[in-house]
């Protein structure tokens, strides 16, 4: 096959795979659409013809995540169409926020909406302003997260894109209930629903964020029923579709929700049951939250070792 014929067929198996990047990089990638390490080895094997090396990055890693990375770096490489381009940017930048690699995650989305801008874009420069108030939230600028979720939630009314609306109002929701702001949250959230009804396009996505951010905004007014009943509901769309980001968050928010009660014996439990959901399936910004969370309720426990061993994992 000739160096022309095997790019434009790369360029649509790549295209093809960074669609289901959308799973993997926002709401965690389904099982069933994960791709076993072989075939991740063989497909990236073929496009930089160095099976060793690819191997073991992909070993290394084990997680789709990287997948999605690997790919969106050789489509750019390949200096393929600008839409495709930055496509590749928009999934590369959010699998390096997932994968906790934040600063590169921020470089990555920044410079895509900067594309996104100078090309007319209205498809991608709509959903990239949450992206980056999410990375904003991670790394505790809990006032730049606003200003970039509330900048996405202005484009995307204004061009009618209403995931984007919704990725924004779920980001501003999160938003209020930490800066104590019940009744933004709660508007946010309603207008929330209101785009589910007008939207039935994967509406599950925008649910199983609705429901984990709603589940934290119970368990902070101290309606621990209610957060519960929440989780409860997280659980089955996480378990629905086979999406172990979310599973291991439903159980990291039951393992808190155990510690308002004072049972930390379930929490400990559920704090468990988190990490083992991302032992085959990584996210460390998720695991390191839950492993400094069991840290700490290791160190009032008086169990030195298992709280030192928490914190050190959680920095890694």
């Amino acid at each position: 096959m000739s160096l022309f014929s095997k790019r434009n067929l790369l360029v649509g198996i790549l295209t093809f795979i960074i669609g289901l990047g959308t799973f993997a990089a926002i709401w965690g990638m389904p099982k069933f659409l994960t791709p076993s390490a072989t075939t991740q080895s063989q497909v990236a094997a073929y496009l930089l013809d160095d099976r060793g090396a690819v191997n073991g990055l992909l070993v290394r890693y084990r997680v789709s995540y990287p997948l999605v990375w690997l790919v969106a770096i050789v489509v750019m490489a390949l200096g393929v169409q600008k839409g495709i381009g930055l496509t590749s940017m928009f999934f590369m930048g959010l699998s390096q926020g997932n994968l906790g690699r934040m600063s590169e995650s921020l470089a990555t989305l920044e410079e895509a909406i900067r594309m996104a801008g100078r090309n007319g874009d209205l498809f991608w420069h709509p959903r990239i302003p949450n992206c980056i108030g999410w990375i904003h939230r991670e790394l505790q600028d809990f006032e730049g997260a606003l200003k970039r979720n509330q900048d996405g939630l202005e484009i995307g009314h204004k061009h009618s894109v209403l995931e984007a609306e919704a990725n924004s109002l779920i980001n501003l929701g999160i938003d209020y209930t930490h800066a104590g702001k019940s009744e933004e949250t709660i508007s946010a959230f309603h207008r929330v629903r209101d785009i589910f009804e007008r939207d039935a396009w994967f509406r599950w996505r925008y649910n199983i964020r609705l429901q984990a951010a709603m589940a934290q905004h119970h368990l902070r007014l101290g309606d621990l029923t209610q957060a519960r009943d929440e989780v409860t509901r997280l659980l089955e769309i996480a378990g629905k579709y086979e999406v172990p980001k979310y599973t291991a968050v439903g159980h990291k928010l039951l393992a808190e929700i155990a510690l308002a009660e004072g049972d930390v014996a379930t929490a400990e439990t559920e704090f468990a049951a988190a990490l083992e959901e991302l032992r085959d399936h990584p996210v460390p910004v998720v695991e390191w939250t839950i492993l400094a969370k069991l840290g700490r309720v290791k160190t009032k426990a008086g169990d030195a070792d298992a709280a030192r061993d928490a914190f050190i994992k959680s920095a890694e």
